[in-house]
């Protein structure tokens, strides 16, 4: 809309259990749009599996936090 703001069908934020807060994920020229729980399951998971590959990934640094 006029404010920036964008509109996510229901049936899309049923789908990803959106209910009053998101949390968007850059990836490149696109990003994805979260439950924050979900999402930082999800990036705990993904650092396991980074670290018993002997690996890292940087610190994961929120844009100005859930809207």
């Amino acid at each position: 809309d006029t404010e920036g703001r964008i509109l996510l069908p229901k049936h899309l934020a049923d789908h990803a259990g959106i209910a009053e807060e998101a949390s968007f994920l850059g990836k490149g020229d696109s990003f994805q749009i979260w439950e924050p729980k979900a999402l930082a399951k999800y990036m705990a998971e993904a650092r396991e599996r980074v670290a018993l590959q002997g690996l890292s990934l940087p610190a994961l640094k929120p844009a100005g936090g859930a809207s």
